[in-house]
């Protein structure tokens, strides 16, 4: 049996208590960190030689330093940076743990995140859509080079929207109030338009050329996908494009353990095949054109269009 988990746990626990961030930033003993941030300081030794046995932590003369290894957990400005992506994992762990609860209630075993894991999973988001978001924005603009407008519906942090925004694109973000409090630190100083709100209900006034639903399909019941795509449509100026960024059943990877933690959750989530894809776009009266592979991702790019 792995034991990974236990890694991950540990790792998580060690940046949510600032072990990690507190070593890289300068040498400690195990009795100073304890002292320093009212920690045990049998927990600490023990954690801290865990640590040491990852690879994550050097010790030398009863002194901790962080060790290279670990640069991705704990800069910020590393192109690999992972921390928020560790976090986000572990917070999901508790959360499966309560899997058979889940079973035999059919109700979302999740809480509601306190801020700072918001601020994880949507550092999480972005941090797993850096590689995908070139590939969408590429593809959008190969399909209709015309376009002058988008909008990035659950856009987060903006990966996709700071890509749109450098082409040339007016661009607009909408999220939930919380959310867009934490896109006003990372996007100050941009063009992009932030809204809050309830997507599900309203959209933003005006009309769009592009319209990008990345990671939204699956949190919703099948109903509320109609019903979305119909608020979609009703926003796409004419020949606009609606993308969909999501697990496809049938044809994505791991969409079926992937609807497991959609049933964990979310109150009707899951992961959708094409087919039911294609029924929500064309019942809001769009025209399906293709879904496609995204490089180093389970998720598919599916395209559509009003004309």
């Amino acid at each position: 049996m792995t034991r990974n988990w236990e890694q991950l746990l540990l790792i998580s626990a060690a940046l949510k208590t600032r072990l990690l961030q507190n070593v890289y930033e300068k040498k400690q003993t195990a009795k100073e960190l304890a002292s320093a941030n009212d920690y045990d300081l049998r927990a600490t030794e023990i954690v801290m030689e865990a640590l040491c046995e990852l690879g994550l932590v050097a010790c030398y003369q009863s002194q901790y330093e962080i060790k290279p290894a670990a640069y991705p957990l704990v800069k910020k400005d590393h192109p690999d940076y992972q921390a928020n992506g560790i976090l986000h994992a572990a917070r999901r762990i508790g959360n499966w743990a309560r899997l058979d609860k889940a079973i035999s209630t059919g109700k979302s075993q999740t809480s509601k995140r306190e801020p700072e894991e918001l601020t994880a999973f949507i550092g999480a988001m972005d941090e797993f859509s850096q590689s995908i978001a070139p590939q969408v924005v590429s593809a959008a603009l190969k399909e209709l080079p015309e376009a002058k407008t988008a909008l990035d519906l659950g856009g987060a942090m903006g990966t996709y929207a700071k890509l749109f925004s450098e082409k040339g694109l007016g661009v607009t973000l909408m999220d939930t109030p919380a959310v867009i409090e934490i896109a006003k630190k990372e996007l100050s100083g941009s063009d992009i338009n932030l809204v809050a709100g309830d997507f599900t209900e309203s959209l933003p006034k005006g009309l769009f050329d592009i319209i990008l639903l990345s990671n939204i399909a699956h949190i919703y019941k099948p109903e509320k996908n109609a019903h979305l795509l119909k608020l979609v449509s009703e926003s796409l100026a004419e020949n606009g494009l609606a993308l969909i960024i999501d697990w496809v059943k049938g044809k994505s990877t791991g969409a079926a353990m992937f609807a497991v933690n959609m049933l964990i959750h979310t109150a009707g989530g899951g992961t959708w095949t094409l087919e039911q894809f294609r029924s929500w776009i064309e019942q809001a009266g769009l025209k399906f054109k293709s879904v496609r592979d995204l490089a180093d991702a389970d998720q598919k790019l599916l395209i559509a269009k009003k004309n």
